[in-house]
Protein backbone atom coordinates (compact mmCIF):
# COMPACT_ATOMS: atom_id res chain seq x y z
CA UNK A 1 0.00 0.00 0.00
CA UNK A 2 2.76 2.54 0.83
CA UNK A 3 4.46 1.56 -3.00
CA UNK A 4 1.04 2.41 -4.28
CA UNK A 5 0.96 6.23 -2.49
CA UNK A 6 3.79 6.81 -2.78
CA UNK A 7 3.72 6.21 -6.57
CA UNK A 8 0.45 8.60 -6.80
CA UNK A 9 2.48 11.24 -4.95
CA UNK A 10 0.87 11.05 -1.77
CA UNK A 11 4.03 10.95 0.48
CA UNK A 12 2.46 11.67 4.03
CA UNK A 13 0.69 9.07 3.37
CA UNK A 14 2.84 6.33 2.40
CA UNK A 15 5.17 7.43 5.38
CA UNK A 16 2.29 6.56 7.76
CA UNK A 17 2.01 3.45 5.76
CA UNK A 18 5.59 2.34 6.26
CA UNK A 19 5.63 3.67 9.73
CA UNK A 20 2.33 1.02 10.48
CA UNK A 21 4.05 -1.55 8.46
CA UNK A 22 7.33 -1.59 10.42
CA UNK A 23 5.41 -0.87 13.90
CA UNK A 24 4.05 -4.51 13.02
CA UNK A 25 7.65 -6.06 11.65
CA UNK A 26 10.73 -4.01 12.54
CA UNK A 27 12.48 -6.16 10.21
CA UNK A 28 10.98 -5.17 6.83
CA UNK A 29 14.19 -4.05 5.29
CA UNK A 30 12.58 -2.91 2.28
CA UNK A 31 10.12 -0.68 3.72
CA UNK A 32 12.73 0.78 5.55
CA UNK A 33 14.62 1.65 2.05
CA UNK A 34 11.31 3.00 0.39
CA UNK A 35 10.66 5.60 3.65
CA UNK A 36 14.23 6.84 3.84
CA UNK A 37 13.40 7.53 0.04
CA UNK A 38 10.72 9.65 0.60
CA UNK A 39 12.35 11.09 3.39
CA UNK A 40 15.19 11.95 1.29
CA UNK A 41 13.27 13.18 -1.26
CA UNK A 42 11.93 15.44 1.47
CA UNK A 43 15.14 17.10 2.34
CA UNK A 44 15.18 15.55 5.26
CA UNK A 45 18.62 13.75 5.29
CA UNK A 46 19.18 12.36 9.17
CA UNK A 47 16.20 10.57 8.82
CA UNK A 48 16.57 9.31 5.37
CA UNK A 49 20.14 7.58 6.63
CA UNK A 50 18.57 6.26 9.48
CA UNK A 51 16.43 4.44 7.31
CA UNK A 52 19.27 3.35 5.19
CA UNK A 53 21.32 1.91 8.10
CA UNK A 54 18.00 -0.29 9.24
CA UNK A 55 17.81 -1.48 5.66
Amino acid sequence: MGDLLKQRNKLDEAIKCYQKTLAIKPDFKSVYRSLGDILMAQGKEIEAKQCYQRA
